[in-house]
């Protein structure tokens, strides 16, 4: 298995925090933003108690489509 490489950044400002979060955010692919929302969607019905369809994810020439 794969390790993640994890990193930290001392901030002294909220600004200095937002710019870090907004850089590291622009540095995903779009396929890892995909993949965050629904790690995200999927802990929030957990929490809540709702059963869901988990989404599908089809790749097409226009990107990426729900079936």
């Amino acid at each position: 298995m794969k390790r993640k490489k994890f990193s930290t950044n001392k901030c002294s400002s909220f600004e200095e925090l937002e710019r870090h979060s907004l850089e590291f955010d622009l540095s995903l692919t779009p396929a890892q933003r995909l993949d965050s929302a629904q790690f995200l969607r999927e802990q929030y019905y957990l929490i809540r108690n709702i059963e869901h369809k988990p989404l599908d994810k089809k790749i097409t020439k226009a990107g990426f489509s729900k079936n």
